[in-house]
């Protein structure tokens, strides 16, 4: 019950799942960075 009390408090809050969702944006984007290079490498490998 405990847990889901903070929970409810973040969601009033507003501010943390924008943050949430900010980070795993700019996760996603580093992904694919990573992921271009990946490829650019195995493409320079014959």
């Amino acid at each position: 019950m405990g847990l889901r009390r903070r929970l409810g408090s973040l969601d009033d809050d507003g501010r943390a799942p924008h943050r949430l969702l900010a980070l795993s944006l700019s996760g996603l984007r580093r992904l694919q960075v990573f992921y271009d290079r990946l490829q650019n490498l195995l493409r320079m490998i014959p």
